[in-house]
Protein backbone atom coordinates (compact mmCIF):
# COMPACT_ATOMS: atom_id res chain seq x y z
CA UNK A 1 0.00 0.00 0.00
CA UNK A 2 1.46 3.54 -0.94
CA UNK A 3 0.32 6.32 1.36
CA UNK A 4 2.27 9.22 -0.75
CA UNK A 5 5.35 11.16 0.26
CA UNK A 6 6.10 12.32 4.05
CA UNK A 7 4.64 15.45 5.32
CA UNK A 8 8.07 17.23 5.52
CA UNK A 9 8.57 16.68 1.80
CA UNK A 10 5.11 18.45 1.11
CA UNK A 11 5.97 21.64 2.92
CA UNK A 12 9.55 22.09 2.03
CA UNK A 13 8.63 24.75 -1.10
CA UNK A 14 6.21 26.58 0.80
CA UNK A 15 8.80 27.36 3.62
CA UNK A 16 11.77 27.89 1.26
CA UNK A 17 9.85 30.24 -0.98
CA UNK A 18 8.98 33.04 1.51
CA UNK A 19 11.81 33.58 2.48
CA UNK A 20 13.70 35.93 -0.53
CA UNK A 21 10.63 38.16 -0.75
CA UNK A 22 11.24 39.26 3.24
CA UNK A 23 15.23 39.59 2.60
CA UNK A 24 14.30 41.96 -0.80
CA UNK A 25 11.87 43.69 0.94
CA UNK A 26 13.72 44.69 4.25
CA UNK A 27 16.84 45.68 1.24
CA UNK A 28 14.69 48.02 -0.35
CA UNK A 29 13.71 49.50 2.95
CA UNK A 30 17.05 50.46 4.29
CA UNK A 31 17.50 54.06 3.17
CA UNK A 32 14.50 55.45 4.51
CA UNK A 33 13.94 55.40 8.58
CA UNK A 34 10.50 55.10 9.30
CA UNK A 35 9.80 56.99 12.70
CA UNK A 36 7.41 55.83 15.05
CA UNK A 37 7.86 58.53 17.78
CA UNK A 38 8.58 62.06 18.73
CA UNK A 39 11.39 60.46 20.62
CA UNK A 40 12.97 59.12 17.66
CA UNK A 41 12.30 62.08 15.52
CA UNK A 42 13.82 64.27 18.14
CA UNK A 43 16.75 62.00 18.32
CA UNK A 44 17.32 61.76 14.58
CA UNK A 45 17.50 65.76 14.24
CA UNK A 46 19.46 66.05 17.17
CA UNK A 47 22.13 63.08 16.36
CA UNK A 48 22.66 64.45 12.57
CA UNK A 49 25.00 66.20 10.93
CA UNK A 50 23.93 65.43 7.49
CA UNK A 51 20.51 67.16 6.68
CA UNK A 52 17.53 65.42 7.30
CA UNK A 53 14.48 64.93 5.00
CA UNK A 54 11.26 64.15 6.71
CA UNK A 55 8.24 62.90 4.58
CA UNK A 56 4.94 63.57 6.58
CA UNK A 57 2.01 61.43 5.35
CA UNK A 58 -0.73 58.88 6.47
CA UNK A 59 -1.94 55.24 4.73
CA UNK A 60 -4.72 57.33 3.40
CA UNK A 61 -3.62 60.12 1.54
CA UNK A 62 -3.70 59.23 -2.24
CA UNK A 63 -0.62 62.18 -3.45
CA UNK A 64 1.36 60.50 -0.29
CA UNK A 65 1.52 57.43 -2.09
CA UNK A 66 2.58 58.76 -5.23
CA UNK A 67 5.10 61.12 -3.47
CA UNK A 68 6.81 57.54 -1.30
CA UNK A 69 8.47 56.07 -4.43
CA UNK A 70 9.99 59.21 -5.32
CA UNK A 71 11.29 59.78 -1.78
CA UNK A 72 12.24 56.10 -2.01
CA UNK A 73 14.19 56.84 -4.74
CA UNK A 74 15.91 60.15 -3.82
CA UNK A 75 17.33 58.22 -0.66
CA UNK A 76 18.68 55.97 -2.84
CA UNK A 77 20.58 58.06 -5.24
CA UNK A 78 21.59 60.65 -2.16
CA UNK A 79 22.79 57.56 0.36
CA UNK A 80 25.60 59.61 2.69
CA UNK A 81 24.91 62.83 2.07
CA UNK A 82 21.11 63.17 3.45
CA UNK A 83 19.36 60.92 6.28
CA UNK A 84 15.76 60.17 4.93
CA UNK A 85 12.83 59.30 7.13
CA UNK A 86 9.16 59.45 6.91
CA UNK A 87 6.61 60.20 9.93
CA UNK A 88 3.01 58.86 9.76
CA UNK A 89 1.00 61.74 10.94
CA UNK A 90 -1.87 59.69 12.03
CA UNK A 91 0.32 57.68 14.34
CA UNK A 92 2.50 60.36 15.38
CA UNK A 93 0.50 63.25 15.79
CA UNK A 94 2.53 65.74 17.88
CA UNK A 95 5.04 66.29 15.77
CA UNK A 96 2.98 67.48 13.21
CA UNK A 97 1.51 69.57 15.56
CA UNK A 98 4.34 70.53 17.28
CA UNK A 99 5.68 71.79 13.62
CA UNK A 100 2.60 72.89 12.04
CA UNK A 101 1.87 70.27 9.62
CA UNK A 102 -1.68 70.88 8.22
CA UNK A 103 -1.52 68.88 4.80
CA UNK A 104 0.13 65.76 3.67
CA UNK A 105 2.85 65.07 2.21
CA UNK A 106 4.73 68.06 3.31
CA UNK A 107 8.59 67.30 3.11
CA UNK A 108 10.77 69.16 5.67
CA UNK A 109 14.45 69.67 5.47
CA UNK A 110 16.53 70.21 8.34
CA UNK A 111 19.66 71.17 9.17
CA UNK A 112 21.57 70.83 12.47
CA UNK A 113 18.18 70.65 14.11
CA UNK A 114 16.66 73.35 12.46
CA UNK A 115 13.76 73.42 9.37
CA UNK A 116 15.59 75.36 6.47
CA UNK A 117 12.93 73.93 3.47
CA UNK A 118 9.74 73.09 3.50
CA UNK A 119 7.67 71.78 0.84
CA UNK A 120 4.12 70.98 0.99
CA UNK A 121 2.02 68.74 -2.05
CA UNK A 122 3.53 66.13 -4.19
CA UNK A 123 7.21 67.18 -5.05
CA UNK A 124 9.55 65.59 -7.72
CA UNK A 125 12.53 64.38 -7.34
CA UNK A 126 14.65 67.56 -9.03
CA UNK A 127 12.30 69.47 -6.32
CA UNK A 128 13.39 67.61 -3.31
CA UNK A 129 17.10 67.68 -4.42
CA UNK A 130 16.99 71.97 -4.86
CA UNK A 131 15.55 71.61 -1.14
CA UNK A 132 17.85 69.79 0.09
CA UNK A 133 21.21 70.79 -1.77
CA UNK A 134 19.92 74.17 -3.16
CA UNK A 135 20.70 75.47 -6.77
Amino acid sequence: MDLGPPAEEQELPAANTEEPAGESAAAEDAAVVILASAAEFDALLANSAQPVLVDFWATWCPPCKLQGPVVEEFAKNNSGTVKVAKLDVDQVPEVAQRLGVSAIPTLIVFRNGGETKRLVGFSEIEKLQKAVFGG
